[in-house]
């Protein structure tokens, strides 16, 4: 009996160091393929990984995210397409096996495995849209590809409007808030919006080939009741009407104001502050704009909702005008529109009288914003200089200035502007 478990025993540990010896040469070669691809000696990784034993597997992110471009250099570099398909194949390979091994990973190896095939196979759309819809529904936080969204939804429209006669107009119309939801998320969470911008836009021209005012309205409607207390259900509502042009509906202002009750943040105001006005109530406007400006995080966000509500009141209130550009001037002061803004509205000033020496001296205080504007946005810097030039023409003659004696004297305006403007001697 003894014997017996003696023998026992040394089997179990000869095992045990075999196992121990297999894993260290596995440790080992994983190591090494690492090494090879931060050298960026692809072709040696490449050929090292071919030979791993089939059962090594790391639980490593790293060895999956190296072997990844040591495939994606493969596959570039292919000759021909049967080679190509091959590395396609192992690439996705590793995306599986990573997913496999590490199921709690954030590197969205659905949407690569996707973006595998589009890149490299784009005859294989069900499978593209497989990946897509799986990464969608069980890993969307990490679904954050602008390209690849776009794609998404592109496939899913190709899907719902195949036939015309049934189309289920509701179930795109989530998809795509979904999808533009999940787009605008990411946009604010990267420091290159231009992608999501483009996706965005991309989505929206699709979506507005088949879906209208009426079929959005219809749609929201019927959901409203059900949905009102769903604060991201309410905002991915609001940004939908208003990206569609629906905001003619008193249901936009309905969600506004549902969404504003529910949570005040910067953008629910904001968003509020536009249902008032597009509601013709721009007293409320006004105030919903002044505190999504006061909740913004960003200098540059206040400055644009100053300067929205600068040029939401260019007709009906000039001198709100000027203060609310320069409020978005304080905020951010390479915002050089808002100078061109300013000396427009000098420029066009009436309270003086069209023929006055007093109005035309206004115009040297408008040429001088608009030289600002260069000098605060280089990119503006040529119409400014063109403003600038436009507006000095219509300044005072030398003979006018010789007349009243002004010529290279400091001149104080008043026009309800109190202004001390500089001559120059002409």
């Amino acid at each position: 009996m003894k014997f017996g478990l003696n023998i026992f025993l040394v089997l179990t540990l000869a095992i045990s160091n075999t196992l121990a010896a297999q894993q260290k040469k596995c440790d080992e070669n994983i190591a090494e393929i690492n090494t090879l691809a931060l050298n960026a000696d692809y072709d040696l990784a490449y050929e090292k990984y071919t030979a791993l034993d089939k059962k090594c597997l790391s639980s490593e992110d790293a060895f999956y995210q190296n072997m990844e471009r040591v495939l994606i250099s493969k596959t570039v570099g292919a000759t021909n397409d049967e080679q190509k398909q091959a590395f396609v194949d192992q690439l996705l390979q590793i995306y599986t096996t990573y997913d496999y091994v590490l199921p709690k990973n954030t590197y969205s190896n659905k949407v690569r495995m996707a973006t595998a095939l589009q890149v490299n196979r784009a005859d294989q759309t069900d499978k593209i849209y497989k990946y897509l819809d799986e990464a969608f529904a069980k890993d969307r936080e990490n679904f954050n590809n602008a390209d690849m969204l776009y794609v998404y939804f592109d496939l899913y429209f190709k899907k719902v409007t195949a036939d015309k006669s049934s189309t289920d107009y509701s179930v795109l119309i989530t998809k795509r808030d979904e999808i533009l939801g999940q787009l605008t998320t990411a946009k604010e969470n990267s420091k290159t919006p231009r992608p999501y911008n483009v996706a965005i836009r991309a989505v929206n021209k699709l979506s507005d080939t088949v879906l209208n005012c009426d079929r959005n309205i219809a749609h929201y409607t019927n959901l409203f009741e059900a949905r009102k207390t769903d604060v991201t259900w309410l905002a991915n509502t609001s940004r939908a009407l208003l990206e569609g042009k629906c905001t003619a509906d008193s249901l936009y202002i309905k969600v506004a104001k549902a969404w504003y009750n529910l949570k005040v943040s910067e953008k629910s105001a904001a968003n509020l502050a536009m249902a008032e006005m597009r509601n013709n109530n721009q007293k409320e406007s006004i105030k919903y704009y002044e505190e999504a400006a006061s909740l913004a995080n960003s200098s540059e966000a206040k400055a644009d909702y100053y300067y929205t509500l600068a040029r939401q009141l260019m007709v009906a209130d000039k001198y709100k005008v000027l203060e609310y550009a320069k409020k978005a001037l304080v905020a951010n002061p390479t915002m050089g529109k808002a100078y061109l803004m300013m000396a427009d509205v000098y420029a066009n000033w009436t309270d003086c009288g069209a023929a006055t020496l007093e109005k035309k001296l206004l115009y040297y205080a408008a040429s001088d914003i608009a030289l600002q504007a260069g000098v605060a946005s280089p990119s503006l810097a040529k119409i400014a200089a063109k403003k600038s030039e436009q507006y000095l023409k219509l300044t005072p003659s030398s003979s006018e200035l010789k007349a009243a004696r002004m010529a290279g004297k400091t001149v104080k305006i008043g026009c309800g502007l109190n202004l001390e403007v500089s001559v120059p001697k002409k």
